[in-house]
């Protein structure tokens, strides 16, 4: 099968989404399908499938007219006409909710009500409510990276982890929140947020007023 993944992010990027869009053309191209890969993302990655970086309108309405099916990670107003266009199967995946700001915010409203209509993929049952009948599909994960059998003894225990951008859609801030709910109950307990994003210096001001300085780090 020919598959076009259309990913609005991709590497030499770093994220979820960006990994997620990985994964899957690596486990695509082993099973035998032929994968290939449009993005916005600029640069250069050594990927064993062809990348096509900012394609045209006409180019992108191509790739998808040569695939057998798309799929887009996630809902791209500006990509959807040709998307559509190339009259294969379109698959969206949606990796967080699309949040309506307000009455003004056309932008989400279209996008719910496009998503309505399309085939879609979520990786969870909380998801599935915000996107009636999409098919819940567990996301994937780099099996070379988390593979148990690489440690050396039994694992050891090192308190809660967050891993993820820290962005409002990634739910730092409820975790934060939850872990001051039992910090008192847990004192030998600690909290470590790896990563990156607009959201960081809130988030340290949050820990910082509840006095959770000493228990909650960044890195």
């Amino acid at each position: 099968m020919k598959i076009l993944i259309y990913s609005w992010s991709f590497a030499p990027a770093i994220g979820g989404m960006e990994s997620l869009a990985r994964v899957l053309a690596e486990e695509f191209c082993r099973l035998g399908h032929a994968v290939t890969v449009a993005t916005e993302t600029a640069g250069q990655s050594d990927q064993p499938y062809p990348i096509h970086r900012r394609p045209g309108a006409l180019a992108l309405l191509g790739l998808a007219r040569s695939a057998d099916i798309t799929l887009s990670l996630p809902l791209s107003l500006p990509r959807l006409p040709a998307l559509l266009a190339a009259g294969r199967p379109l698959v969206i995946a949606h990796p967080i909710r699309i949040a309506v700001s307000g009455q003004g915010d056309w932008r989400a409203r279209l996008k719910l009500a496009i998503a309505g209509r399309l085939c879609g993929v979520v990786p969870s049952q909380y998801l599935a409510r915000s996107f009636p009948g999409s098919v819940v599909i567990a996301n994937p994960y780099d099996a070379a990276t988390f593979d148990p059998g690489r440690r050396n003894g039994p694992a050891q225990r090192n308190g809660i982890v967050h891993v993820g951008r820290l962005i409002p859609g990634k739910g730092a801030h409820v975790l934060i929140e939850a872990f001051a709910r039992i910090a008192g109950s847990f004192a030998q307990e600690r909290l470590t947020i790896i990563g990156d994003g607009p959201t960081r210096p809130t988030l340290e001001a949050e820990v910082a007023r509840l006095g959770l300085r000493e228990r909650v780090q960044f890195i």
